[in-house]
Parts: C-alpha cells; structure tokens; sequence
C-alpha cells in the first residue's frame, strides 16, 4: 500500500487525472488530457496484484475471481478519493485509477450552460449526459445534483458503479447506492427504487435496454431521472436507445423518448491555449417540434433544428468550439481539428477576422 499510496501522492501533485499501473512498465500518469513519458522502474506483475488485493474487500476479491473486472471508489484520508478499476490483461492484474475532486463543482464553475439550472429543478422527466470515456459525464452530473439537492429540499437517490463524489445531505436526503455492494445491478436496484420515495434518481450508466425502460417508466410517473451515456452527439444518443428495443417495439419506445426527453448534453474536454482541458458541448432541450420529429421516427432532423434555435436552450458542437476560439481559449487549429465542417468552421473563423481587419484600416486612415 506504501507504493500505491506515494503513487496517489504524485498523482495529486501533478493534478493528474488518470493513473496506468500495467505490468512490464513504469506507472503512467495522464495530465491535461495527455499521458506522460514514463518514468522509474518498471511495475511486476505480483506488485500491481498486491496492491490491488489490498484495495479489495473479501467479498469483492472473490467477485473478482469470478468476473475480472473491478470497479471501486475509494477514499484516502489527506490524499483524496479515487475510483478504480481492476481487470485482467494477458493473465495479469491491471489498474486504470482516476482522481475524484474533493467538492462538487458548481454548474457555472463547469462552463456549463445556465439552461441546466432550470432542468434539473423539473419535477419528471429524462435528462442525459454523454460523451467518451473520461470527458466529464458524472462532474456533470454531480453538479446538477448538488444544485437541485441546495435549491429544494428533495429525496435524491443514485445508483453508480461505483459511487464516485460524496455528497452531504444538508437540506436534502441524498442516499447513493454502489452495484455490487449495495444492491445486485443497475436493474435490481431500479425495481426498488420507486418504494424509496425518490424525487430525483440518478443512475450512473444506462446500458441496456431494460433499465432505459425503468428510466422512462420513473420519468412518465413524476420523477427527475438522470443518467450518463457512451455517445458523441444528440442525434446519437436517441438513435443508441432506439436500437436497444428490438423492431417490433420501436414504435412504442419513439413514443416514450418523446414524451419523456427533456435534454441532452454531449460533452467533449478540448485542449486549451494554456495546456488544460476546456469544455465543449452540443445542447439540446426539447420542444414539442423535435419530440413530434422523435414520434415521426424523424431523428436526423433535430440536428438542423439544433444548428438553427436561437432561444438559447440548443448548441451544436461547432458553435460550442466557435465560442471557445472567440473567447481565446482555443487555438484556430484545435477548433479546427475538433469541428464536425471544418468548411464551415473555417468560413465562420474568416467572417470574425474581417471586422477587426476593417477596424484596423478605418483606424490607420483616420490617423
């Protein structure tokens, strides 16, 4: 535990967010996004498993033995709290370690948009995050919980695997239950859910299609539910739960999204000018055109509808880059890399240079 623990010591120092412990190689550290060269000796397969044996609970150990794959959060004092995830690769103990900061974020503080305020103060309905692995889905989330949970005293209920920020009741009852520890899985602990009481439910991941059926049940009978998702885009989060039903009953599950979909954020975390992560997001809030498109089975035309609302509730991902290059917080290249038209990106970029190159000309005459 000594190692692992100078290992999280560093991790914090260096304000990592990810820690790489596989066998054959030094510890890797992934900071802003990039994973540093590696450095110092290199880790045995009988350490990483030592440390990761340490980490266990009995029960869990011998859950391991039987589905290797692992995930943990764990807390440890003066160092910080950290999720884990153990697996086996090439017959050896591996770990992925990701740190968890110590409070909650404010949905502001994120650079998150002030529409969220509003929708997760709704008393029903479906909200989703999504985006790739390490992007930020459950800072997210924690941030709309903690605001909801301070502006309304509320039952808050949540499902994780494993249980990631710690929230304080205060106000409200936050009550977090951790898959394998607290209840059997996503599924089991839904089927109970609804004798809890919850006001707001908050699962960490929807991945099949049985517990998204359970999310819409809970939303269509007067709850806030709240969920993460692996998607890039708006369009391809309904299209990725529309394919969960099998044909026959898609007609039925176009018409539950409609009815219960209040928003979804897609997230990216781009490279900033000053080496950090800056977050970019496409938006959408539903009105009642884009779920009457939902119902029609129309789901392609949301992103033009996306790409066109000005009420402040809707962002497509370029916009969101757009914004990040006008306010200087991302470079032209960056902005363009990361754009789904780099055409129009770079026709949108011309058009902001031209009025500060008039600007400069009307000036040099009239001096």
């Amino acid at each position: 535990m000594d190692q692992l623990s100078k290992l999280l010591k560093i991790m914090t120092h260096v304000g990592a967010s990810d820690l790489f412990l596989s066998p054959g190689r030094p510890p890797a550290f992934r900071v802003n996004g990039k994973i540093l060269p590696p450095e110092g000796p290199k880790l045995t397969p009988d350490k990483i498993e030592q440390m990761a044996r340490l980490l266990m609970m009995e029960e869990q150990h011998q859950a391991f033995q039987q589905s290797p794959d692992l995930n943990l959060g764990i807390t440890l004092p003066s160092i910080g709290r950290f999720r884990v995830n153990i697996f086996r690769q090439r017959h050896h103990v591996a770990m992925v370690v990701r740190a968890i900061p110590d409070q909650v974020r404010s949905i502001s503080a994120l650079g998150l948009p002030d529409a969220l305020s509003q929708l997760v103060m709704l008393q029903s309905g479906l909200v989703i995050i999504v985006g790739p692995a390490g992007t930020g889905k459950s800072t997210t989330l924690a941030a709309l919980i903690e605001h909801r949970a301070r502006n309304e005293i509320c039952h808050v209920m949540t499902l994780e695997d494993p249980i990631e920020y710690l929230f304080k009741h205060e106000h409200s009852v936050i009550n977090q239950r951790e898959i394998g520890t607290d209840t059997v899985s996503y599924h089991q602990g839904l089927i109970n859910a609804l004798r809890q009481s919850p006001d707001v439910l908050m699962l960490g991941e929807i991945r099949e299609r049985e517990v998204l059926e359970l999310m819409l049940e809970f939303s269509d009978t007067g709850h806030l539910c709240m969920a993460t998702m692996h998607a890039k885009s708006v369009v391809q989060t309904i299209e990725r739960m529309l394919l969960m039903f099998p044909e026959n009953e898609r007609g039925r599950a176009l018409n539950a999204l409609a009815q219960n979909l209040r928003a979804i954020v897609a997230q990216r975390l781009i490279p900033d000018v000053n080496g950090k992560l800056a977050l970019a997001y496409e938006m959408h809030t539903f009105t009642a055109h884009t779920k009457d498109l939902i119902r029609r089975n129309e789901i392609g035309a949301i992103e033009e509808f996306i790409h066109k609302d000005t009420s402040g509730m809707s962002q497509t991902m370029d916009q969101s880059l757009f914004k990040l290059f006008k306010a200087g917080r991302i470079s032209p290249q960056t902005a363009l890399k990361h754009a789904n038209s780099i055409a129009n990106m770079r026709l949108q970029m011309r058009l902001e240079q031209k009025p500060a190159a008039l600007s400069v000309a009307k000036r040099e005459i009239i001096e």
